[in-house]
């Protein structure tokens, strides 16, 4: 199985890109439209500003 990267993420495949940080980073998908709120495959992904290590 591949690992998940921003070059191989379904998401980013699908919607297309949202963005990088200073640091390279990518920025994830909000939940909703008007919801900011990370989506949770961005929450889980370590490539993503919004990873927190459980």
């Amino acid at each position: 199985m591949v690992k998940r990267t921003p070059d191989n993420c379904g998401i980013i495949k699908k919607i297309g890109e949202p963005g990088r940080d200073e640091d390279g980073k990518c920025m994830g998908f909000g939940r909703a439209e008007k919801d900011d709120e990370p989506c949770e495959p961005c929450k889980k992904c370590k490539y993503c500003t919004s990873y927190e290590e459980e």
